[in-house]
């Protein structure tokens, strides 16, 4: 896949995805790794809610691409199963917050900051409970 620095609007990375969906599922019919990266990318229409008003966003996208791509790459290397659904969310999630929680401007949803305060009394945090994806909750 081309470098970021060489995407200069979102339609030419979007196409770059179809085509790259549609050439892995030519060549591997049977590989439908990239298939549910390309979906899910669609299903969060390529971070439009996410990555608004962010200079960075094509080089955000295109640095998850590699990071699952290269994820995958490293699962069929070792004979283990490819990233799904539910894991790409994750990514998705743990990629932002990874990115952008450091940033000036980012304000840390209610759910954040009462888990801090938890950590700082030396509480549990939510990660003993079930979590939705962060890509299914509204990141503020």
């Amino acid at each position: 896949m081309e470098r970021w620095q060489e995407f200069t609007v979102l339609h030419d990375l979007v196409m770059a995805v179809v085509a790259l969906d549609h050439v892995i599922l030519k060549v591997m019919p049977w590989n439908h790794s990239f298939a549910t990266q390309a979906i899910f990318l669609q299903s969060v229409q390529f971070g439009e809610r996410d990555l608004q008003g962010r200079p960075d966003r094509l080089a955000f996208l295109a640095d998850f691409i590699d990071e699952v791509l290269r994820f995958n790459a490293q699962a069929w290397d070792e004979v283990r199963a490819f990233m799904s659904a539910q894991e790409v969310a994750a990514k998705w999630a743990a990629s932002f917050l990874r990115r952008f929680a450091a940033a000036p401007g980012y304000r840390y949803s209610n759910r954040q900051k009462k888990t801090r305060r938890r950590r700082q009394k030396g509480l549990p945090g939510p990660e003993a409970r079930q979590v939705s994806p962060g890509c299914l909750q509204k990141i503020q």
